[in-house]
Order: structure tokens, then C-alpha cells, then sequence
């Protein structure tokens, strides 16, 4: 009987060709797609695109789509925004106890409540609130 190693090498391999398996201590055979059915497929993917799922309930990973003001780069997901722009929002009103204040403090970007934001500008060095007047409602 010849080894392993005597045999000649495959030139390719099909799913109907047949393989040497110990099953329970028993010689037996098995095909290239018997070997294969469980293993996870090779994944191809398209530039631009991520593997996940948008699908509803449980299944395989599907392609999504990079969409506009983000990319990759690195291989890290990054979005851009267009430059923002105070003048071109919409019209308020007067700020309420509930409403937030923008403000980037470090270099990092937070909301504070509007009321604490008023109260600390009595701490700001060089602001006079004492000719402020407060018309209760």
C-alpha cells in the first residue's frame, strides 16, 4: 500500500472527489462537499461596502453599502460633514430651562442645560452682569 507521501499531487480539486476520513476509529470516505458543507463560505465583498446584516431576523451577513459623508480609511469608518453653519439653521426662540447649550470644552464637543450656562457666566472673568436685568413672566 503506498503512503501519503508517495502518491502523486492533485492537480484541482472538485466536489465529487473523495477524501480518506477516521470516523470513530474507522477508515472511511468522504467527499470534497461533504468536508466543505459546514465550513463558512469565502467571503467577496465590494469596495466600499461592510459586512453585517440589514435583513430582519437571524441569517448570513449581507453586504451594506457605504453611504454618503462616510469612508475608510486606515481601515477605520470615518464620516465628514459639510462645514456647519449657525446662519443657516432655522429661526428659534428665547432658550428654556430644558434647552441645551453647544459648547466644545477639550477640544471635545458636550451640551450643558441652558440654566447652568447662565449661571456660570458670573464667573467669566471680565463680564459685568450687574446691568443685567431678569423680567419674570
Amino acid at each position: 500500500m503506498p503512503t501519503l507521501d508517495g502518491l502523486p499531487a492533485a492537480v484541482a480539486a472538485s466536489d465529487t472527489d473523495e477524501l480518506l476520513a477516521s470516523q470513530g476509529g474507522i477508515a472511511r470516505k468522504v467527499t470534497r462537499a461533504q468536508l466543505l458543507a459546514t465550513a463558512q463560505p469565502v467571503l467577496a465583498l465590494a469596495p466600499a461596502t461592510l459586512l453585517g446584516r440589514v435583513s430582519a431576523g437571524t441569517g448570513g451577513p449581507e453586504s451594506i453599502t457605504i453611504g454618503a459623508n462616510l469612508g475608510v480609511l486606515d481601515g477605520a469608518l470615518f464620516a465628514t460633514a459639510s462645514p456647519y453653519s449657525v446662519g443657516s439653521l432655522p429661526a428659534g426662540r428665547e432658550p428654556g430651562v430644558a434647552d441645551l447649550v453647544a459648547l466644545s470644552q477639550g477640544g471635545q464637543d458636550v451640551a450643558i442645560p441652558y440654566p447652568e450656562f447662565v449661571a456660570a457666566l458670573a464667573g467669566v472673568p471680565g463680564i459685568n452682569a450687574g446691568q443685567m436685568v431678569a423680567t419674570p413672566n
